[in-house]
């Protein structure tokens, strides 16, 4: 063996066992010395595929999104079929909201993997958030028809086109429930599939029947008792008082946010998808931003130990420090989507109703849009929502009422100290007349609504999937 081939070989077992090091920390999970073995084995062998997905997996995992792609970009240019690569880059630009983009990676996939069923579901559900709906089904489809035991597959096809699910494929459902191998969450998931699918063919019976062992599968439990004490603390806390002394209008005044509350399933995503589109406005969706706000807060604290005074200095400072964070978050967010933030940033997470008093404290010039339904048809339509987290009172018809019934309180309380920052805006208002909805909010924000936008909006909610209360009058004699 001559020289320079002895030498390569000592570098490739030199770069083998980096990387093999390298491995055995990232399983470990000790991410800096496998980042620094990985970047070792780079600098003797740069073309390494593994030590650049490698870095890029950590990197990835940092929230360091832009490093991510620079690496997995350099693995792909040097083996454009690595399957694992361009997933990796399908997962970081989906990340980055840069969907087109992920999309192409996992095209790239099933260049190589035509059957991959997991890559048909992943292209189903970015072809729905760019809103390339005959693609989302075309590719539900597919991986329905690889993998039914992925309940995501047939939700997607029902939600899209109700009209399209055969018998055959009910039966394939009901085939899989009977064998009793599936994992609760997939088993959960395809009973709230099937009752939006008999909801969908008015067979209302076998609808009920469906989404009731489903919530009856969630096996969660709301505590009613702990929920009103929560409520009444809350309104023992944002008292009058505690207003005039600091809310103060000149606070923060660049900061015009618009939050959208209410109980679930009353239009709030509606009007996100409204101001987004005709204000050309950014939305942070449903983030929970909020709530991790307030889960760090210690409302005892906003009054001395006598509870005779308010602590100034402490209630200032969650004021001051929590607003600045809710900004940066947004800026944040924004620069990772690669995008300015607008004049308005929306915020549509139903429950920050419970948080009024301290949005109002951090933005006084916030506005908020309290979206409003009747309760037998709100009801019911958090029943059939198959919602994957939280929001355990949903899952039986007399915690949904006795959650009403405090939502009502609540609101009734900001309305009466909030009175003239609270925009109501009615559900059925919104479904019946969208476009007039539509400009009646934005007159009321005070933004500017592109005119033309505004006489072509319309609501592309599924109607198929508007629960009503007076279908299912049998099973809600106790409302």
């Amino acid at each position: 063996m001559n020289n320079s081939n002895k030498q390569l070989s000592q570098v490739n077992n030199k770069v083998s066992v980096l990387i093999d090091r390298a491995d055995t920390y990232f399983e470990r999970k000790s991410l800096v010395q496998a980042t620094y073995l990985y970047q070792e084995a780079l600098a003797l062998e740069p073309e390494n595929i593994h030590a650049l997905n490698g870095v890029g997996v950590i990197a990835m995992q940092a929230g360091m999104l832009t490093i991510a792609v620079e690496m997995f970009d350099a693995a792909c240019d040097i083996e454009p079929d690595n399957i694992c690569v361009n997933k990796n880059l399908a997962l970081v630009y989906t990340r980055l909201s840069r969907y087109d983009e992920a999309i192409i990676h996992y095209l790239s996939i099933l260049d190589v993997d035509g059957n991959n069923h997991d890559v048909y579901g992943e292209l189903a559900r970015l072809n729905m958030r760019v809103n390339h709906l005959d693609y989302a089904l075309h590719f539900y489809k597919y991986a329905f028809e690889l993998h039914p035991e992925d309940s995501r597959n047939f939700d997607g096809i029902v939600k899209l086109d109700v009209n399209s699910v055969s018998e055959d494929n009910i039966n394939t459902i009901e085939e899989l429930l009977n064998k009793g191998n599936l994992s609760l969450q997939n088993r959960c998931n395809f009973y709230f599939s099937l009752g939006h699918l008999y909801h969908a063919r008015k067979k209302c019976d076998q609808a009920f029947a469906n989404i009731m062992v489903a919530n009856l599968s969630k096996r969660a439990v709301f505590d009613k008792v702990k929920h009103t004490e929560f409520i009444t603390k809350i309104i023992k806390t944002f008292t009058p008082n505690l207003f005039e002394i600091f809310l103060n209008d000149d606070a923060n005044v660049e900061n015009k946010s618009v939050f959208i509350v209410g109980m679930p399933c009353s239009g709030q995503s509606m009007i996100e998808k409204m101001l987004v589109e005709l204000t050309d406005n950014f939305s942070i969706g449903t983030s929970n931003i909020i709530n991790e706000i307030v889960d760090r807060l210690d409302f005892s604290s906003f009054k001395d130990k006598n509870c005779s005074e308010y602590n100034e200095e402490y209630i200032s400072g969650v004021i001051q420090n929590n607003a600045r964070y809710f900004i940066n978050y947004v800026n944040n967010m924004a620069t990772k989507q690669g995008i300015n933030t607008s004049p308005l940033i929306i915020n549509n997470l139903p429950n920050n109703f419970l948080h009024l008093g301290l949005i109002s404290l951090m933005f006084p010039n916030a506005k908020i849009i309290h979206c409003k339904r009747n309760r037998r048809d709100v009801t019911l339509s958090c029943y059939f929502e198959n919602f994957q987290k939280e929001n355990y009172f949903s899952y039986d018809i007399s915690t949904i009422t006795s959650y009403y019934d405090q939502y009502e309180r609540l609101m009734d309380h900001w309305d009466s100290v909030l009175s003239n920052r609270i925009i109501t805006i009615d559900y059925d208002d919104l479904i019946e007349s969208p476009k007039n909805a539509a400009q009646n909010i934005i007159n009321k924000l005070g933004v500017k609504g592109n005119h033309q936008k505004i006489l072509e909006f319309s609501i592309e909610a599924e109607q198929t999937f508007v629960f009503n209360s007076h279908h299912y009058k049998k099973h809600f004699n106790t409302l």
